[in-house]
């Protein structure tokens, strides 16, 4: 005995609605992996557009086989399709240079150079406090405070540290900053600002 027609439309459904949830979910965690991927950008010496324009070119390339993603969009457009995977593979691969060089490091190449300390500045941000049910507004502002250093071969790395070593660090001083070797070659601040000596 076969299904009833309820019964095929609940299965339809419930298809449906997992291939949205896996849709959407993917986004939500390639959204997520940006965002980590750009914190770690932070805390990685070298320029942006090296992991980055890799990560794009990726993107890029994944718009050759935009098929591939209309079993999760559920469209046959193949821009859809195109923007869906461009937007996936790009945020994966960012994390996955970014992310993999950074976590990957090799803790027995640990190692300090000496660093110029060229700039000194603090930016404000504002905190989000709600009104009611659904609105936000602008609350109390806090300050997050940075340092701009430069190495011995002229390449500059703006680092977040606390209040209190920010206090204590002058423009145009040396220090001392402890760095490891990444996965990829790329050299990694490990322990935030307390590597900053």
């Amino acid at each position: 005995m076969g299904l009833s027609l309820h019964e095929l439309m609940i299965c339809e459904y419930m298809k449906d609605f997992f291939r949205q949830v896996a849709m959407w979910g993917l986004l939500v965690i390639g959204l997520l992996l940006v965002s980590i991927s750009v914190n770690l950008y932070g805390k990685t010496i070298v320029e942006p557009w090296l992991p980055y324009g890799i990560a794009l070119l990726l993107g890029v390339a994944s718009i050759a086989v935009s098929g591939v993603w209309r079993c999760l969009t559920g469209t046959s457009r193949w821009w859809i399709n195109a923007l869906y995977g461009f937007a996936v593979v790009g945020a994966l691969s960012a994390f996955a240079i970014i992310g993999g060089n950074y976590y990957m490091a090799d803790e027995s190449t640990a190692h300090t150079e000496e660093v110029e300390v060229v700039d000194k500045y603090r930016e404000k941000h504002y905190k989000s406090r709600r009104v009611s049910r659904r609105v936000y507004t602008r609350g109390a502002p806090y300050w997050t405070y940075h340092v701009t250093v430069e190495f011995a071969d002229g390449r500059r790395k703006p680092i977040e540290v606390t209040k209190k070593r920010y206090a204590k660090i002058k423009s145009g001083s040396i220090r001392e900053l402890t760095l490891q070797k990444g996965l990829f070659g790329m050299p990694v601040v490990k322990g935030g600002a307390g590597r900053l000596s």
